[in-house]
């Protein structure tokens, strides 16, 4: 039973909050954009060819590459070191794995009122200093590449930062998207000054890569906290 409220006013509920992190991670694995594609496979292989391995278990040409992405997700309570996704921030030491890892999670809430509050989702882009430098994936045969990176038939970026590019991915995915039950991510000082990206490095210098922070609106009005459950 619930305790005494009023029911003469409504409150925010967060009805969602709780499934924020999956959502966003479902999204990232369902899409087919090459901005996704190339995220995961930065996630999955270690090695500088990521983006032009000759495995496609991740690429959505895959017919079971949700699944395959998802495989990457840490789910579990035990050893993590074959995951590269984490539903919360980087706070285990003894992780010392040579690659890049993904971590998302609810960072902070700024409720303006009883009903509206900003919801920031944390992101870090985390790699192996050992690691980072990645072959480019800029091809004059792939229509999907960028044709900034071509010059005269031939590729002018031969070589890339796995951080900044896993960076760029990220933003190019998420920002602006529309998540059911997350509603829409907005990397905007305009809308939130905390809202913006910074390089980081983490156990013992070891690892660097980047803290985005993106912001959206969760709510689920009610004058009884039962609301959507």
């Amino acid at each position: 039973m619930w305790g005494n409220f009023d029911d003469g006013n409504a409150f925010n509920r967060y009805t969602n909050l709780d499934g924020a992190e999956w959502r966003i991670i479902y999204a990232l694995a369902s899409s087919k954009s090459k901005h996704a594609q190339n995220l995961w496979r930065m996630l999955k292989f270690n090695t500088s060819d990521c983006l032009i391995k000759d495995d496609d278990s991740v690429d959505a040409t895959n017919p079971n590459y949700i699944e395959n992405r998802l495989s990457l997700v840490y789910v579990d309570t035990g050893v993590s070191d074959e995951k590269k996704v984490f539903m919360m921030p980087y706070v285990d030491d003894a992780w010392t794995v040579q690659s890049a890892r993904l971590d998302i999670f609810v960072d902070s809430i700024r409720p303006t009122n009883n009903i509206n509050s900003q919801v920031n989702i944390g992101i870090e882009i985390i790699v192996h200093n050992k690691i980072n430098n990645i072959d480019g994936d800029a091809s004059p045969d792939d229509q999907n590449s960028n044709p900034s990176e071509i010059s005269n038939g031939e590729s002018i970026i031969p070589y890339k930062s796995r951080a900044t590019t896993m960076l760029k991915s990220v933003l190019a995915e998420l920002n602006g998207i529309f998540i059911d039950g997350v509603g829409t991510l907005q990397h905007n000082m305009g809308i939130n000054n905390e809202s913006k990206t910074l390089s980081k490095i983490w156990n013992n210098r070891a690892y660097f890569g980047f803290s985005v922070m993106m912001s959206t609106y969760i709510n689920g009005v009610s004058t009884q906290p039962g609301c959507g459950w």
